[in-house]
């Protein structure tokens, strides 16, 4: 007698390929979309510009929008993730060698229990260079105390958000030369631990 193994809608693989296949039958947009809506979920951001360290994954957008360099979520607020992509582009138009024009967005609205199991299957399925490399670009202003923080990644390779710029923070322990070589090396292991993307 044939062993037919029994499916688990629940498990986290079959979540995770539900959710990745659920957003990419979604038409990536501009950042920020066009039109404002309601709700609150997940979202992706992808790069298509002419950043030299991003150039592999700009390639691979170009062919089919599919590998993005930002996951993120949003689970408060009425616009909670339409105010959040506005707020990420007016970070990247205020960023030195970055252009909102250059990037596309994807977006899921979930109830509140999926949210954040929804950000962590996407963040471990791409691995997207903005989540688990180039740290920082979705913080928020600092708060009380936290000013005198050290820069972050993010905001060392692309200097001039404005409220990072007026905090004065001193550098982080990495030049842009620096990082520059590590995305090269990380965006490099990730074509070939999976050559689709790349």
């Amino acid at each position: 007698m044939r062993h037919v193994e029994r499916y688990d809608p629940l498990d986290l693989g079959n979540i995770k390929e539900g959710v990745v296949r659920a957003l990419l039958e979604r038409e990536a947009e501009p950042l920020p979309p066009i039109e404002a809506f309601v709700g609150i979920g997940i979202y992706t951001l992808y790069y298509l510009g002419s950043f030299p360290a991003y150039q592999p994954l700009a390639a691979a957008n170009t062919r089919e929008v599919t590998v993005p360099i930002y996951v993120g979520k949003a689970d408060t607020g009425t616009q909670g993730v339409y105010r959040r992509l506005c707020e990420h582009a007016r970070s990247i138009s205020e960023a030195e060698g970055l252009d909102c024009g250059d990037f596309r967005c994807r977006f899921l609205v979930l109830h509140r229990v999926w949210i954040t199991l929804a950000e962590d299957a996407l963040v471990d399925y791409y691995r997207p260079l903005w989540n688990c490399l180039i740290k920082g670009f979705g913080i928020h202003t600092p708060g009380r105390g936290r000013g005198q923080q050290r820069r972050s990644m993010w905001d060392t390779l692309h200097p001039g958000r404005g409220f990072v710029a007026g905090l004065s923070l001193p550098a982080g322990d990495q030049t842009r030369e620096d990082l520059g070589r590590q995305i090269r090396e990380f965006l490099q292991r990730g074509q070939e631990t999976n050559p689709g993307a790349g």
